[in-house]
């Protein structure tokens, strides 16, 4: 069993929506490698952190989900993520514990400045920002979370049979999660976005403001999020820079309409589950230690050149044409490297990617595309927006409704009667959300699809 598929078998137990728990586990892998794994040249790297969005209704179950990746990338604390010494000489074995002392003390120090008078619980592994975060939480936390790690330096040292040197690697990498995007940009959203933007490509450094400290900087920076949204809030923002200015693109936008399954409440892990779930940590666990380049053979570049040739030369292709995507498929190279790398982590501790899972990765992008754009159409100008909405959810309560049915309902809400009942069933109907049926005495009904 793939360390993918214990996941899916603890969080089995989970409403929410099949994908929202697939990407959670590439989130999770992402946010473990931190700034410590990387694909490209030295002066372009891509690093595995993702910003994602979980997009959906009320209760589709963002917030169940959020709390299980919490629960695994939390667990870990600094002391029990201790360097591997095996073959190391007595001098250089005293420099790793001493390394390994200053990053606790470092966690230590800043977990006593975060809390101050509070209760200090022990640092963690993986920084990670406040629950509730403002511009000031994230810009302190990421501030705090400063780590040290040992790697084998084999650029110099390991040619003609020379030993590689043990050297030293500093990042400041953290993640965060958040129940609603909302909630990060009631204040200073400019400050955010600036701030999210500058330190999406993880840059060596990374110069910002802050209230106090005027001009201050984060080197070897690396922010992994994944926040759950509602129509509602997409609403609001539509002529905000949080969907115009790069974020979006940035984002992968995890889109569903409903719960997989009705559960009313959540079971406890079986011992089977618990089994799996203590294996799901351990691999994490090796995952913090890791530190290098990725590497891809000649065979897989060829590939990936012909791929992103194809996609460029035929964009009218596209899976999703919805001008909203632009940016995002500009990018997609971009994330489909974050994707593979999360992908291959999830399962290995090697660092060589193969075709067959940048195949994989691809793949894992297209099922999503269709159903992309959505969080990002969402306008509270069009009065169909909402009004579609309501119908998905009258389709859903009585099942193989008519346009009788319709019209009968929804009568004093269609601006330009049957015409806006009818545009509102074609955009679900291309949204795959609904199909049209065909009864037995002709009657044309319309059905939830999946």
């Amino acid at each position: 069993m793939t360390n993918f598929e214990k996941w899916l078998e603890i969080t089995d137990r989970l409403p929410s929506p099949d994908n929202y728990v697939k990407w959670s586990w590439r989130f999770i892998v992402g946010a473990a490698l931190q700034r410590r794994v990387w694909y490209g040249s030295e002066d372009k790297p891509i690093y595995p952190n993702q910003y994602i969005i979980l997009y959906g209704p009320p209760g589709t179950g963002k917030s169940i989900v959020l709390g299980d990746i919490n629960h695994i990338l939390r667990y870990w604390k600094a002391k029990d993520v201790r360097p591997n010494k095996d073959g190391r000489s007595q001098a250089e074995a005293v420099l790793i514990d001493k390394i390994h002392e200053t990053n606790s003390t470092l966690a230590d120090d800043s977990m006593v400045k975060a809390r101050k008078n509070v209760d200090v619980p022990t640092p963690p592994a993986f920084p990670y920002a406040p629950d509730a975060t403002t511009y000031e939480a994230l810009v302190d936390s990421m501030s705090k979370a400063f780590r040290r790690i040992n790697y084998l330096d084999f650029s110099k040292n390991g040619a003609n049979g020379v030993p590689p040197k043990l050297a030293i690697y500093g990042h400041c990498s953290m993640y965060f999660c958040l129940d609603e995007l909302g909630s990060l940009f009631k204040k200073k959203a400019d400050s955010v976005i600036n701030y999210l933007l500058g330190l999406h490509g993880c840059p060596k450094e990374y110069e910002y403001k802050t209230k106090t400290a005027g001009e201050d900087r984060v080197v070897n920076g690396c922010l992994s999020f994944i926040a759950g949204t509602t129509p509602d809030f997409m609403e609001e923002v539509q002529d905000d820079k949080l969907v115009g200015s790069g974020f979006a693109a940035r984002c992968l936008f995890i889109c569903a309409t409903r719960n997989r399954k009705n559960v009313s409440s959540i079971p406890k892990l079986t011992e089977d589950q618990e089994r799996l779930r203590v294996e799901i940590l351990e691999h994490i666990k090796h995952l913090s230690q890791l530190h290098g380049e990725v590497k891809v053979d000649k065979e897989t570049l060829d590939y990936v050149q012909w791929w992103w040739n194809d996609i460029e030369e035929h964009k009218n292709l596209r899976i999703n044409k919805c001008s909203k995507l632009e940016g995002y498929y500009a990018r997609k190279q971009l994330h489909m490297w974050k994707t593979v790398m999360a992908n291959h982590f999830s399962e290995s501790l090697s660092m060589t990617i193969t075709t067959e899972e940048v195949k994989q990765a691809i793949k894992d992008l297209e099922d999503e595309e269709p159903t992309m754009h959505i969080g990002l159409v969402a306008n509270p100008k069009n009065p169909l927006a909402k009004l579609s909405n309501k119908i998905y959810d009258f389709i859903v309560k009585y099942q193989k409704p008519t346009m009788v049915d319709f019209m009968t309902e929804f009568w004093d809400d269609l601006p330009q009667g049957k015409k806006s009942l009818e545009d509102c069933l074609e955009h679900l109907i291309a949204l795959d959300k609904v199909k049209q049926n065909v009864e037995e005495d002709g009657t044309i009904t319309y059905l939830v699809k999946g």
